[in-house]
């Protein structure tokens, strides 16, 4: 857990974001942690890049760092575009929403496409992916899927992610996801090859794909209901990865993605 803990105050200082004295991260009994309700103190009410909109859904960006040189973006291949009026652009260099604004910004596109298409029933999905890795900033996470969690404006709250985190921080991570309200996680695996992982996806900071098999068992464990997905690579073993993810490592579903040469 602390080497999420130093990534994002690495993050933060890029920021430049200050920090109240009072404010602090809480271990729970569960071996989680809390954050308390205004950890954060900026002014990005209009930074761009925060949310894109697909298929209905509100997606939030909290980041363009990602802990694989292979982002979940890149993946798709060469050709990927995203499809008109999604909205999709980058953060800008250097800038990050706190949790907090993340969390408004996505309730704010909420009530714009309730406006232009008309009230979802139940509320609409939020999906946490964007250009980077989500679970880089855990805490920003948290924060906002605190301040989302049972708002009349979201039916669910959804996590894309590599699925790279240590081993040693994977159950403590989970089980603070699940506490702070996160419906459901998909994660991306890539393949079921270790060494073809290594080779596609690069990862940093030691990491590597015994970490995000673990992760993935970590939020079974946690009472997720886990999509493993994998980008259908010409050279990726799709019936393999389908294997590993719904047999070994208790994933609930699977989904093969298009590859975009």
């Amino acid at each position: 857990m602390a080497s999420i803990l130093a990534h994002s105050y690495r993050t933060f200082r890029i920021s430049r974001l200050t920090f109240p004295s009072e404010c602090s991260i809480r271990f729970g009994r569960n071996g989680g942690f809390k954050i308390p309700p205004r950890l954060f103190c900026t002014n990005n009410a209009s930074l761009p890049g925060v949310t894109y909109c697909f298929g209905g859904n509100v997606y939030v960006s909290l980041t363009n760092e990602s802990n694989a040189q292979l982002t979940m973006l890149a993946a798709n291949g060469p050709g990927f575009t995203f499809p008109p009026g999604t909205g999709f652009e980058a953060l800008p260099t250097g800038e990050e929403p706190t949790g907090h604004e993340a969390a408004s910004k996505a309730l704010q596109e909420c009530h714009r496409l309730d406006n232009e298409e008309g009230a979802k029933e139940g509320g609409r999905e939020i999906v946490f992916a964007g250009l980077g890795e989500p679970l880089v900033r855990v805490p920003a996470l948290l924060e906002s899927l605190q301040d989302l969690h049972g708002r009349p404006e979201v039916s669910r709250i959804r996590l894309n992610t590599n699925g790279l985190v240590h081993s040693r921080d994977a159950s403590s991570v989970a089980k603070s996801l699940k506490a702070a309200g996160l419906s459901s996680v998909c994660v991306q695996l890539q393949t079921a090859c270790p060494d073809q992982y290594q080779e596609l996806v690069r990862p940093k900071g030691g990491l590597g794909f015994a970490d995000a098999c673990n992760f993935v068992r970590a939020l079974t464990e946690a009472g997720f209901r886990v999509q493993c997905s994998v980008v259908a690579h010409p050279d990726v073993d799709v019936d393999a990865a389908r294997s590993l993810a719904i047999k070994e490592l208790g994933a609930d579903s699977f989904q093969s993605r298009p590859y975009f040469p």
